[in-house]
């Protein structure tokens, strides 16, 4: 196996992949854990809530899914147009998000934006748990509300991870079996 620039390229696969299997692992627990909000805001063994929040995590992963489908195309397309970008921005990257806006020549985005995202679905999460343990009377509306915004949210993220491990781990094939076969260099020349 080469080491060089083509090697830094594979190594980003190999972590957006792992990233994709600790977001299961994660994901699962957090579903556990918003299954339970679900039965603390509603009647017991798998009321309103808890279904809104099942509905609402397959829903969220089937758009998840739909919405990485798309996002992975326009990398692919991307990365044939331009692969000598794609390999000189894998030096400097750790994401294929990261690559592909450099190599397209975007801004990043700001982390930031994802951070008060999930700050605010905890704060929701926290404020509902609260209005149960002091059972203010509009708790079972909001958390309806709460368990289906929970499930949509985490779905869409599952769905986007599942698809997007399918993708690199299918782009990684495709670059080794170039490697293999001496079309692409230690330098990722095409």
């Amino acid at each position: 196996m080469p080491r060089g620039v083509t090697d830094q390229f594979l190594h980003i696969l190999d972590l957006e992949r792992r990233h994709a299997i600790r977001a299961l692992v994660a994901g699962g627990v957090l579903a556990l854990l918003g299954l339970f909000l679900a039965e603390l805001a509603d009647e017991p063994l798998y009321g309103w809530a808890s279904r809104f929040f099942t509905v609402a995590l397959v829903a969220g992963a089937v758009l998840g899914v739909l919405l990485a489908r798309r996002r992975t195309a326009a990398w692919s397309e991307s990365l044939r147009a331009r692969w000598s970008a794609w390999m000189r921005f894998s030096v400097s990257s750790t994401s294929v998000a990261e690559v592909d806006r450099k190599a397209r020549g975007k801004a990043p985005l700001p982390a930031a934006a994802w951070g008060l995202v999930a700050g605010a679905a905890l704060v929701a999460n926290v404020a509902l748990f609260a209005a149960l343990w002091w059972e203010v009377a509009a708790a079972a509306a909001f958390g309806l509300a709460l368990s289906a915004a929970n499930g949509a949210g985490l779905g869409l993220w599952l769905g986007s991870r599942i698809f997007t491990f399918r993708w690199t781990s299918s782009v990684d094939r495709a670059v080794r079996e170039l490697i293999r076969d001496g079309e692409v260099g230690l330098w990722g020349e095409a």
